[in-house]
């Protein structure tokens, strides 16, 4: 009997210790940061890749401006005599319009829509080589960061820039930035 109660004991006991070793807390893992700026200057291309895309941000934006801006002188040469106040609506501009007006002022607003357009189509282009140029090597830079804190069984890499005005103290042994420049230099 002496067995049978024993046995019985441990069949009681062994799934209360498991449950018991799931509800311990976890052993602390490592954390650590990098300089993010550090880093992507130190990646091939990075900067060039980010001035071209910021260069034709600006051009794009200066070309719509530009066409905005003379599609406003125009627009306001227009309705000038007509004496049309800002809270007008576009139905009520063309009811106050003479037929040859009337045309103009249709072809205004097709002109403005063409800008809408253009201006959305550079939005994606600028999207599209942001993805390809810029997109992609932070990708590669965020798997070498990952890779990293895998194999150093780090849980948590912090981005110093994103973080650094809540910060009163950090030890600077928990930098990693040279590292991954490290691991990023070697792939290339």
């Amino acid at each position: 009997m002496h067995l049978k109660q024993n046995f019985l004991l441990l069949l009681i006991i062994v799934p209360l210790l498991a449950k018991s070793q799931k509800n311990k807390p976890a052993t602390p893992k490592t954390i650590a940061y990098i300089v993010q700026t550090e880093i992507l200057k130190s990646v091939k291309d990075f900067e060039k890749n980010t001035k071209e895309i910021d260069s034709l941000k600006k051009l794009y934006a200066s070309e719509i401006q530009e066409s905005a801006n003379k599609l406003d002188v125009k627009i306001t040469l227009l309705l000038k005599p007509y004496e049309i106040s800002n809270k007008e609506t576009i139905e009520a501009i063309k009811l106050k319009l003479n037929q040859n007006d009337s045309a103009k002022f249709e072809l205004y607003i097709k002109e403005n829509e063409l800008i809408q357009n253009a201006s959305k189509n550079y939005d994606l282009m600028i999207k599209t080589i942001y993805e390809q140029k810029v997109q992609t090597i932070i990708n590669k830079v965020n798997a070498a960061i990952e890779a990293y804190a895998k194999t150093n069984k780090i849980a948590v890499v912090y981005i110093l820039e994103n973080i650094s005005a809540g910060l009163a103290f950090i030890d600077k042994g928990i930098n990693i930035t040279d590292n991954i420049i490290t691991i990023l230099a070697s792939k290339n």
